[in-house]
Order: structure tokens, then C-alpha cells, then sequence
């Protein structure tokens, strides 16, 4: 595993400045900025979703990060958005940080690869992702 990142349903304060806490099923009367469901994190939180019966009714969908928080940053709905690569918006007030009942999982990073040959070189690249990933940033 690479590592694991914190992720929270974020806005624009012009978009919903309060409240800072709701229950997870009141988020599905907002307009939802989403990772399309074929990524990744997007199938990982659909299924989370799904898994605390909550079905999104509007929703805005990206596969592009930087397009997500623009799109949240513009006041278009909320969004589950990388907490520490945000915590400069999150400081300057542009962007609030909405808690649920139960809050977003951590969402792991991993190295995948098909065994070959070559696994030398595998574990290289590998080992050089694991030293280099800096999840902090966009």
C-alpha cells in the first residue's frame, strides 16, 4: 500500500455556509460534485454510499480532481474532496468542511502490477512510488 488518504464532504460557504455537521442521509438533498463511478474512488464511495442506504438524487460527475474542486469551489453543491491537499482553501474560508455520522472511510492507494519476468525491476518502481507519493498535494 502506498498510503491511505482523509477525504470529507466539502462546499463553497457560498453554496451552504452552515451547517458544519449533518447526518449522511440529509447530504442526498444536495447537489453532489462526484468522481464518475468507473474511477476508482468513485466506485470505492459509491459503494460506501450505497452500503448506508444513501442514493445521491442530483449529481454532478467528473473523473478530474482539479475539475471537482473548481466545481465546488464555484458553489455548484458538495463534494468529497482530499482533506489535506484542500487545507489551504480550508483555512483561507473558501472552503467548509462538512462532518457526517459516519464520516467519509480513508481511501488506500496501492501499487498493483502483473507478476512477469521482470519482478526486479517491479519491485524498483515500486519501492520509488512508495518514497515518492506525496498525497498533499493535487
Amino acid at each position: 500500500m502506498l498510503g491511505s488518504v482523509e477525504y470529507a464532504w466539502m462546499c463553497s460557504p457560498s453554496y451552504l455556509n452552515a451547517p458544519r455537521e449533518m447526518a449522511l442521509k440529509d447530504i442526498t438533498g444536495h447537489t453532489i460534485i462526484e468522481q464518475a463511478h468507473e474511477s476508482g474512488l468513485g466506485d470505492i464511495i459509491g459503494t460506501w454510499l450505497a452500503a448506508h442506504g444513501v442514493t445521491l438524487n442530483r449529481s454532478i460527475v467528473s473523473s478530474n480532481l482539479t475539475a471537482l474542486e473548481a466545481l465546488t469551489l464555484s458553489g455548484l453543491g458538495l463534494s468529497y474532496l482530499p482533506r489535506q491537499a484542500m487545507a489551504p482553501l480550508i483555512a483561507a474560508g473558501r472552503l467548509n468542511v462538512l462532518r457526517t455520522d459516519p464520516p467519509l472511510p480513508r481511501i488506500p492507494y496501492v501499487s498493483m502490477m502483473q507478476k512477469t519476468s521482470d519482478d526486479d525491476f517491479l519491485r524498483f518502481v515500486s519501492s520509488a512510488a512508495l518514497s515518492i507519493c506525496d498525497f498533499s498535494r493535487l
